[in-house]
Parts: C-alpha cells; structure tokens; sequence
C-alpha cells in the first residue's frame, strides 16, 4: 500500500458520545440500527482497517529487512498511538475491558515503556494482532435485541396507559411499564402476567371505594373473593330510589365487574396457574387493550 490512510473521527463525535452515555445512564434506551452502524460499526470498522493497513505495512519490512524487520520509526509509533487511543475509547464505551487493556498495553510497547523493549515491526504485527482479535471476541459477546418498529411504542413507557391512570394508581405504574417492555420484547406471556397484576390494582382499589369487608386484608384475598363481595356491596344500590344517578352507578358497577370476572377466568387464572400460554398473534395486545380500558374507566370513580 502506498498511501496513508486517513484516521476518522473519534469518540467526542456528538452523537456517538450521545449513544454511549445513553447505554451507561438507562442501559434500557432505544438505539436505532442506523446509529449502530453509523456511529459504532462503520467508524470503529475504519479505524481496524487503519490498523490493518500498518500491520500490512510491518509484515512488507519484515520481509525486506529479514528478522523482526528492524525499529518501527516514530512517526509510524505516534500514529498508532493515535489510532489506538481512538479504538480504546470505542472500547470503553461498549465495555470492552480486556480490549481496553489491550490497547493500553500496544500502546506501552510502542514505546519501549515494557521491559524497556524496542518496538520492532515484529512487535507492532503482533500487538495489532491481539488486540484486534480481542476487540472481535469481546465484540461476539455483545448482543442486542430487536423491537419492531410497530412495537416501540410500548417500549419504556411511563404512562402507557394515559396521565390520569398513572397519576390515580401509583402502585400500578410499575407493571404498567413492564407489561409493555414485556409486549415490546414478545415476551407475550409475561405481558399478561404484569397486566393481570395491574387489573387486581384496579380491583383492590374499586373495593376500598365501595368499603367492602373482608375477614383479612384484601392484599390476601382472591379474585373471587373480592369480586364476590363488590358484586353483593353493588346489589346493594338496587333498592334505592331510582334516578339517572343511582342507573349511571348501577352500569358502572356492573360493567367494571363483569370486566373483573372475564379477567379472572379468561387470563388471570390461566397465567397464574400456568395453564395456557399468550403467543397468539396479538393475544396479549389484546389483554392490554382491555386491561387499559379498565383502568382508564376505574380512574373516572376513584383512585389509590
């Protein structure tokens, strides 16, 4: 090769820099293929490439010179420091602490600061060689899933399910976010398990507003228990004088628990007792669809 091949940009790129904080501070963050390619694999690939080109030209001088190819010159070693103070810091952002230290130790070698050594092209051809094949084998064990675009949107969402359900059921935000990570990830099964616990959520707190009474604390008792005890609680507005009041209670009452009653029998049981599996195209969307309804209309007559 005749000519030198230009070194590209380091890590202090804006959006490269972005990337790599993003990955440290929410380890969960969305980061397009586009942005892996273009920030991560194209630049790092160029800068191996640069590698390459010097190994190349380290194998030439061995050949020419016989032996170990005689002292790399200092203009050679000043270049590849640079390239690889620059593969170091694609290191330390995708955690590659065996590569990081391999490169810190070329660069220790290059001059002469290892058992005060000189830096022969022997030992420039073997240095890039192992540090490179760190970088790859490190690289193997990096894996990245895949969400679909169609799913993204379930994807770290605070408020999935809307600002009023969210501010109205604190203790439902946690499995309301997972439940849609879970969706996100066609982890379908373990979606309905956190949207049925997001449903009992909605449960407890419908028996709180109408003030049931339970021989021990609802967090103890079953579905059918708690849904019982709403059903008798709500029979109870029955004998009352009828106005559009007392019928609007009556609708919202009975359309809340028949939901609650679906839930239990359609999913909640088969769920949690590991009867039945939710990877049916668009099964557990469903669930969500419903489950989301449920809170979003309990959010209209109560709270925790």
């Amino acid at each position: 090769m005749k000519t030198t091949p230009k070194i590209v940009n380091n890590i202090n790129d804006k959006s490269l820099a972005m990337i790599a904080m993003a990955w440290k501070q929410s380890p969960r963050t969305l980061i397009s293929l586009r942005d892996m390619i273009q920030y991560f694999a194209s630049k790092l690939h160029g800068l191996l490439e640069d590698l390459e080109f010097y190994r190349t030209k380290s194998i030439e001088m061995i050949k020419k010179n016989g032996g170990d190819g005689g002292e790399a010159s200092e203009r050679a070693k000043g270049i590849l420091n640079d390239l690889s103070e620059k593969i170091r810091e694609y290191c330390q952002a995708l955690e590659l602490v065996a590569s990081d230290s391999q490169g810190a130790a070329f660069e220790r070698r290059l001059y002469g600061l290892v058992n005060f050594q000189s830096c022969t092209h022997q030992t420039i051809v073997t240095e890039i060689e192992s540090f490179v094949h760190s970088i790859w084998f490190e690289l193997g064990g990096r894996t990245f899933a895949f969400i679909p675009a169609e799913k993204a949107k379930y994807f770290e969402r605070e408020k999935l399910f809307g600002a009023v359900v969210y501010k109205r059921f604190k203790s439902a935000r946690y499995d309301i976010k997972e439940a849609g990570n879970c969706l996100a990830a066609d982890l379908n099964t373990a979606a309905v398990f956190h949207l049925m616990r997001v449903a009992e959520c909605g449960l407890r707190a419908l028996a709180t507003k109408l003030k049931i009474k339970l021989p021990h604390p609802i967090e103890f008792a079953t579905w059918a228990t708690v849904i019982g005890a709403l059903d008798e609680e709500s029979q109870k507005l029955k004998p009352t004088p009828k106005s559009f009041e007392r019928e609007k209670e009556l609708n919202c009452y009975s359309s809340l628990l028949s939901e609650a009653r679906a839930f239990c029998y359609a999913w909640r049981d088969p769920v949690m007792h590991a009867r039945k599996r939710f990877d049916e195209p668009h099964e557990a969307e469903n669930v969500l669809n419903h489950v989301c309804r449920f809170m979003q209309e309990l959010a209209k007559i109560t709270c925790e």
